[in-house]
């Protein structure tokens, strides 16, 4: 079975935006449900600049998650079908 790539890039592109997103709403309200705290925030902010803990952030997280989702779903699913 193969995978459609664009379909899974725009998939992998939306959980991960969601991702980012909802990690900084939640870590600007200081919860402390596991991978949505400000730890795990602080560790992005190294790879994503302008990425916080704020909402301006949550903006920021989710244009670099719908960027770089897309791009690794799109690796991802091509290499599967090449490899399959």
């Amino acid at each position: 079975m193969k995978l459609k790539v664009r379909a899974f890039s725009y998939a992998f592109a939306i959980l991960y935006g969601l991702f980012l997103f909802l990690a900084a709403l939640l870590a600007s309200g200081g919860t402390a449900i596991p991978f949505f705290n400000a730890a795990v925030v602080e560790m992005m902010q190294d790879m994503f600049p302008g990425y916080s803990a704020t909402p301006q952030g949550a903006i920021v997280g989710l244009i670099y998650g719908l960027i770089w989702g897309g791009v690794w779903g799109w690796l991802i699913a091509w290499l599967y079908n090449k490899l399959l």
